[in-house]
Formats: C-alpha cells, sequence, structure tokens
C-alpha cells in the first residue's frame, strides 16, 4: 500500500498561523497550538504576550469610562442648563439739573426734570447721588420714584441735600451721577460727571427779607 501525503490547508501551517496572529490573534492563538511545531515555552510566551495585551486594554477602558463618569458628576448643577441672562434695552432717559434753592440752614432743595425721550411712557426709580469737585465718592444719594413720565416730555422732581452747589458754597457739590431703574428693579440708562446747574436761588434769605418788612 502506497504512502498517501495528507495535504493541509493554507491557514493550518506556520505562516497561516503567524498570519492569523497579526491579523486575528484568538483565530491565530487557536492554529498556533494545533499546526505549529513551536516548542511548549514558545507558544506560551506568545499567549502570554496576547493575554497582557487584552489586560492592558480592559484596564484602560474602565479607566477612562470611570474618568467620563466623574467629569459628569464633579459638574456644577444645572452649569450646562444655565440660561443667559436676558438682556436689558437700554432707554433714552435724560436728567437734568434745573434749579437749586437754599430752603433752610441745612441745606439746599435740587430740582431736576427728567426727560423720555423714548415713543413709550416711563415708569420707574431714579438714583441720584451728588458729588464735590474732583471727588468721586458721592456725599448725598437720593431714590425717587417716577410713574407714568409720558413720552417726549418731562418730568419735574426735587431732592434735598445737606450741601448747596460748589458755586455759592465752597466746598459745595459740583457734579451729579444718577441711574434709572424700571419698574423690574433693571437699569435702563446712567449717567456720571452732570454738572450742577448754576441757578441758584435762595428762598431763605428772601424769606427774610419779607418778614422784616
Amino acid at each position: 500500500m502506497e504512502n498517501q501525503t495528507i495535504k493541509h490547508k493554507w491557514y493550518q501551517s506556520t505562516i497561516g498561523a503567524v498570519i492569523f496572529l497579526i491579523l486575528f490573534f484568538p483565530v491565530g492563538l487557536y492554529l498556533m497550538w494545533k499546526y505549529t511545531n513551536w516548542n511548549s515555552k514558545a507558544k506560551w510566551v506568545v499567549t502570554g504576550f496576547f493575554g497582557l495585551i487584552v489586560l492592558v486594554s480592559v484596564v484602560s477602558g474602565n479607566g477612562s469610562s470611570k474618568n467620563q463618569t466623574s467629569t459628569a458628576n464633579t459638574q456644577t448643577p444645572g452649569s450646562t442648563n444655565t440660561p443667559s441672562p436676558t438682556q436689558v434695552k437700554q432707554l433714552d432717559l435724560k436728567v437734568t439739573n434745573l434749579i437749586v434753592k437754599r430752603i433752610n440752614m441745612d441745606g439746599c432743595r435740587y430740582f431736576f426734570a427728567l426727560k423720555d425721550n423714548e415713543t413709550a411712557d416711563f415708569s420707574g426709580k431714579v438714583g441720584l447721588a451728588f458729588h464735590k469737585l474732583n471727588d468721586v465718592w458721592p456725599y448725598d444719594a437720593s431714590n425717587v420714584e417716577l410713574d407714568n413720565v409720558g413720552a417726549g416730555f418731562n418730568k419735574d422732581f426735587y431732592v434735598d441735600a445737606k450741601v448747596c452747589p460748589n458755586t455759592f458754597e465752597k466746598g459745595g457739590y459740583a457734579t451729579f451721577s444718577y441711574e434709572v431703574d424700571n419698574l423690574n428693579g433693571d437699569k435702563v440708562f446712567e449717567e456720571d460727571g452732570v454738572p450742577v446747574t448754576t441757578q441758584f436761588e435762595d428762598v431763605l434769605t428772601e424769606t427774610k427779607i419779607l418778614n422784616q418788612q
């Protein structure tokens, strides 16, 4: 009886096992153990090498997932859903100092007008702060409520202060600043360094003169 040569398929060879180890190592490991004539030590070294690769991949994947979860959990609650602040429309509202009157020995009364240059009526509040010459800090501050300032018209109001204008009293007020707020408390206009008027009336002196007659 003649000896018959057993023909192996290409992947059942050493070269086939190496190719599968590179392309798809689980199949390559199987083919290596089954069809190659490598010694056991070499096969275990190759198996350990690919096992180490799998272990490193698993550990790295878990670490990345934990970092992503930690980052998501450490975000400030609501930080991604915080709405942008609503922009408050700035209005064309001007405050002018009309005249100052000395009404008593304790100070003067400052008369103002708020001009509404808008097309709608305005209701809100005007905050005033008086300043002495070259001084940035307010000495007197007042808040005045205003209702229904007609569009295109002035609304007169006054505030009392402890000091008279710099023109008539040394060290007196020279400028003022103001802030206009709407009914919701939103600032709609502000201006600083506005000159105090030179229109002055000494009501206290006139009263004395009339009483002496």
